[in-house]
């Protein structure tokens, strides 16, 4: 549906009211809405942390709220079913912006690929957003063997179509060992093709890099994990991995536990006098924890890629692989945690340097 801007109103990042009627809001949906005033998630979140805890979503509303003093439409994409705003965009805008490339252009780039060689393999399809947005993966099927034995992957392309913007494309990695659960873990920022980008642009990210990749990205990927067989979670970590797994996989319980252990290091705090549940973020990126961060990636990978007890959705599995990715690329807290430092008593002002 189209509407004047003098008829929205925002409640909440969850809520937009449209003439009266309160309707609830998709995350994509906050995030165009986020982009028509100007601003990103990114934005916010660091107004919200350091000036107060709603002011980057206040901005938000008043800048909407002056918005709405202009003249213009805006157009909803929204689910019949659960009344749910899928996407927001200005007027015109959904039949292709300026900056999307257009449904029949993107299918004929796949189908290049595909017949260019019979090793170009298309797979997980995954529609969305009121079909909106389409992402789906382009793998070459060559596996290619990394230093740690039993880690071949294969190299490819994740591709996500957007009609309201450019198409999103990041280089992906695939592992072939099943027991520890097949995934793509995507190193690197994502690539964009956009109405103004050449053929012979679409040409060298859908084809001659997927053929070729680049040694540096493998050596990359070689080297995350490395990194994670060699590096414990920090409380906070295990808190984030932990509550996301149980939150989507609650009747899994028993083999998460099978990854991320019992718990039982908590009586390690308590016996100290340390109530983790009182400490801020910094303060838990520095609590070290014996769970291992291989057997973390490995825990989200394994229950993102099969079918166990809890059923989920894929976009759920998608978030999964994807938090899995972020976590082995970021570097581990405790690369950054110091535990031998000198310690000090607390002296008088200038008793230890001179105030002359």
């Amino acid at each position: 549906m189209t509407v004047p801007m003098t008829q929205i109103r925002v409640r909440s990042r969850k809520e937009l009211e449209i003439n009266g009627k309160v309707l609830p809001m998709s995350d994509t949906a906050f995030k165009d809405l986020l982009k028509l005033v100007g601003l990103t998630h990114k934005t916010v979140n660091h107004l919200n942390e350091n000036l107060a805890q709603n002011a980057g979503f206040a901005i938000v509303k008043e800048l909407m709220r002056a918005m709405s003093q202009t003249k213009g439409n805006i157009s909803l994409v929204i689910n019949k079913e659960d009344k749910e705003i899928k996407r927001i965009c200005k007027e015109g805008d959904l039949s292709g912006s300026e900056t999307s490339i257009a449904p029949g252009t993107i299918q004929d780039m796949i189908s290049y690929a595909l017949d260019k060689s019979d090793r170009v393999k298309l797979s997980n399809t995954f529609v969305s957003d009121g079909g909106t947005k389409v992402a789906f993966n382009l793998k070459w099927d060559n596996p290619i063997a990394l230093t740690l034995p039993g880690e071949d992957i294969s190299f490819g392309k994740q591709i996500v179509w957007d009609l309201l913007g450019p198409t999103a494309i990041s280089d992906f990695v695939e592992r072939q060992i099943c027991t520890n659960g097949m995934t793509g873990i995507v190193p690197g920022k994502a690539q964009f093709l956009d109405a103004s980008t050449t053929p012979s642009e679409w040409y060298k990210q859908l084809y001659e890099d997927l053929v070729n990749p680049n040694k540096d990205k493998i050596v990359h990927y070689q080297d995350r994990i490395a990194d994670a067989v060699n590096s414990n979670l920090s409380v906070y970590e295990y808190n984030k991995i932990k509550s996301h797994l149980m939150e989507n996989w609650s009747g899994d319980g028993e083999r998460i536990t099978r990854y991320l252990g019992d718990e039982s290091w908590k009586t390690d705090y308590i016996n100290k006098g340390i109530k983790l549940d009182t400490l801020n973020v910094s303060q838990l990126r520095n609590c070290p924890t014996p769970v291992n961060s291989w057997d973390a990636v490995n825990c989200l990978t394994d229950m993102a890629s099969h079918s166990y007890t809890t059923p989920v959705s894929d976009r759920v599995k998608r978030d999964t692989q994807r938090l899995a990715g972020k976590f082995i690329n970021k570097g581990w807290d405790s690369n950054q945690q110091i535990f031998n430092t000198p310690t000090y008593k607390v002296t008088k002002p200038g008793g230890y340097f001179s105030m002359n």
